[in-house]
């Protein structure tokens, strides 16, 4: 897991700084009704950060807990086109930043614990699988937002 933070903590240390640099109109803009902004994607992250903190922190402590959202509500609810840049940027450095600290933390003999995540194949995940999957979530959205 140190590994996995480390890589965490990096892109967000990185994404962060080149995040702040887009202009905000291309930050903002929908592509269409139905599809997210780059600043929508953001907050989607966030949103993941929530849920896979509470994945790596239960997922110690808990009996299998089953750990789900629902993304396109998640997003709409929480209204991120309304939300100024530098908070989202901020809060989703600091939520990783956090997650990172606790996957150093992470004693090596729970990592093979399991979580349902509420994916459709409905298979438990491990708390180091979910990590790995974690990082690639982060880096398939982050190349959505910072392509030009």
């Amino acid at each position: 897991m140190k590994r996995f933070a480390a890589q965490i903590s990096e892109l967000a240390n990185n994404a962060s700084l080149m995040i702040k640099n887009i202009p905000d109109e291309k930050f903002d803009h929908k592509p269409t009704e139905n599809k997210w902004s780059k600043k929508e994607i953001l907050g989607h992250l966030i949103d993941s950060a929530f849920n896979n903190h509470r994945r790596f922190v239960a997922g110690q402590t808990d009996t299998i807990p089953k750990i789900y959202y629902h993304q396109d509500e998640w997003v709409g609810v929480q209204h991120y086109q309304s939300i100024p840049k530098i908070s989202l940027i901020q809060f989703w450095w600091m939520l990783n930043i956090h997650i990172a600290h606790v996957l150093e933390m992470m004693h090596e003999d729970v990592y093979f614990r399991e979580c349902d995540s509420g994916k459709d194949d409905a298979e438990l995940r491990t708390l180091h699988w979910l990590a790995e999957d974690y990082i690639k979530h982060m880096k398939h959205h982050l190349t959505q937002i910072l392509e030009p």
